[in-house]
């Protein structure tokens, strides 16, 4: 009797994973966010750096506010944000707005034409190019 309760449990719970596991995101909606960055200019004299960007896409879930940061990739050093930006759920196709996020740039390290990896709710975008705000 004990086997044969061993034996439904295991198939009970094969059957729902194969329903779980179709129930996911359909594979034509999967990997369609994206982050477009529009630019990353250096502002303040040097002393923040201003990204602007939309995110592209569609999905049912918010992002993560705190996987937000930007990478200096001639060092790998992480620079991140003081306070998370507010990030919507992306439950439309259409791009959403622009937006901008400032970051600190301390000890002015990043200069005119380095090289950042942007992470905005943990979507990336690499080989950016920061440009002075005069050239914009």
């Amino acid at each position: 009797m004990l086997l044969i309760l061993h034996i439904l449990i295991i198939l009970s719970l094969s059957l729902n994973a194969c329903m779980i596991r179709n129930s996911v995101i359909p594979a034509e909606k999967e990997n369609l966010l994206n982050l477009e960055v529009l630019g990353a200019y250096l502002v303040a004299d040097g002393n923040l750096i201003e990204v602007r960007y939309r995110i592209k896409g569609f999905t049912g879930k918010a992002l993560n506010p705190h996987e937000t940061y930007i990478i200096d990739e001639s060092t790998g050093e992480l620079i991140h944000i003081s306070k998370p930006p507010r990030l919507p759920a992306i439950t439309s196709d259409r791009p959403s707005p622009a937006n901008f996020i400032v970051f600190q740039n301390r000890g002015k390290r990043l200069k005119d034409g380095s090289l950042i990896t942007v992470v905005i709710g943990g979507l990336r975008k690499e080989n950016v190019r920061i440009v002075a705000s005069g050239e914009f």
